[in-house]
């Protein structure tokens, strides 16, 4: 008798303590799912609480680092998601390509690029044949004016995804900087056969067009952006710089007004209408645009103002 009862109550723990396991579990995995579908909405603040509830009740739950990191990540406190990909990294998956390359997205975004750069190359290592390895450290090679090295990547990547349309978009953007602007136009071109809406290749192609003196094509280019980007007020300053290299100024004007419409402290633009209304004879409204323009910083503004007129501001 003293036996059974023994066995009885050794079952009754068990049980107890599979239920007590069990119901741990499901508490846990209902937060770690509701933190999920928070953050597909865009919801990090709320996805986060979920996944911190989650990682409280069960803490083997460590794939929820990961997680955390990216929902900080796309709130833009990025030493928090460094610290959450890195304990990823430690208790989960020390092999993990893709915590090495979010954890190397976090340093690039603070500028910390010897970080950044060994977590790429790590990233790198551990998967070779991830296109998006190599574009992510291209960005940073970019961000860092390393732009052979950044083309190096770019070049890799388009080897390996050969119809991704960002890949040859950053690879143009180098190509730009480098003044090779025929071939940033073909990379751009690329992009717009792909995806005809997608307006910044509309913009820097129109800028490539513009640095080969192509005005006619670069204006083209830069209706088009504005039309995708009406509110973008550099899209109305590049295309007020076409005109006044053109010297239409009367449109030049205009553009300009839309672009300081839009930003009321873009100083190059307060500079060039004043070009633009010197060119007039009106040096009132030149006058008015070079103190302001001077007053952000811009010392041209303030050169013109005392070599012109003898004002000192």
């Amino acid at each position: 008798m003293g036996i059974l009862i023994f066995f009885i109550l050794l079952f009754f723990i068990i049980a107890l303590s599979l239920f007590v396991t069990f119901k741990t579990h499901i508490e846990a995995y209902y937060h770690y799912v509701k933190g999920i579908n928070l953050a597909k909405e865009d919801k990090y603040e709320l996805a986060i609480r979920e996944y911190l509830e989650s990682l409280e009740i069960q803490k083997t739950y460590t794939y929820i680092y990961y997680l955390l990191g990216v929902a900080y990540y796309n709130l833009e406190f990025y030493l928090q998601a460094i610290k959450y990909f890195s304990q990823y990294i430690e208790k989960h998956d020390k092999d993990d390509h893709l915590a090495y390359l979010s954890r190397a997205n976090s340093y690039a975004r603070l500028l910390k690029y010897k970080s950044a750069m060994h977590d790429f190359n790590a990233s790198i290592k551990l998967k070779p044949d991830y296109a998006l390895g190599y574009y992510n450290r291209g960005l940073a090679y970019y961000e860092q004016d390393l732009y052979e090295k950044a083309i190096e990547d770019f070049n890799k990547a388009i080897e390996l995804d050969s119809e991704n349309i960002i890949i040859y978009y950053g690879r143009a953007l180098n190509l730009y900087q480098m003044e090779k602007y025929e071939e940033a136009i073909f990379d751009f071109d690329f992009v717009l056969q792909k995806d005809p809406k997608y307006a910044p290749s509309y913009l820097n192609r129109g800028l490539s067009y513009f640095g080969l003196q192509e005005y006619y094509h670069a204006f083209r280019d830069l209706n088009e952006a504005i039309k995708l980007m009406p509110y973008n007020a550099f899209c109305y300053y590049t295309r007020a710089s076409i005109h006044y290299n053109v010297e239409d100024y009367y449109r030049a004007i205009l553009d300009f007004n839309d672009a300081i419409r839009l930003d009321q402290d873009y100083a190059e633009a307060y500079l060039y209408r004043g070009y633009c209304f010197y060119a007039y004879e009106d040096n009132e409204n030149a006058i008015e645009d070079w103190k302001v323009a001077s007053k952000l910083g811009m010392k041209e503004a303030l050169e013109n103002l005392k070599n012109f007129f003898n004002i000192s501001v």
